[in-house]
């Protein structure tokens, strides 16, 4: 999406992430930080790395399982029978 479009797609999720990781969150620290959304500094929480990721996990507060909410990012393959 365009850097223009960032800040209402973030606005738009129902759940807001608590920290941005990977290529695009370092070109795009400005804009995320400006949204209130953590980019760490260390080049390798950038990385494709489950430790560090995970290591991320536990600067984050933890919330209880009625908490955490999927988010469908596309629409369902399925086909209602009553719309074929």
């Amino acid at each position: 999406m365009p850097i223009t479009d960032l800040a209402g797609a973030l606005a738009a999720l129902p759940v807001r992430p608590a920290v941005a990781v990977g290529d695009g969150a370092v070109v795009h620290r400005n804009a995320l930080r400006a949204a209130g959304i953590a980019v760490p500094e260390d080049p390798a929480a950038h990385e494709v790395d489950g430790v560090v990721l995970a290591g991320l996990g536990r600067r984050v507060a933890l919330a209880g399982p009625q908490a955490v909410r999927p988010v469908y990012v596309r629409g369902a393959d399925a086909i209602p029978t009553a719309q074929r």
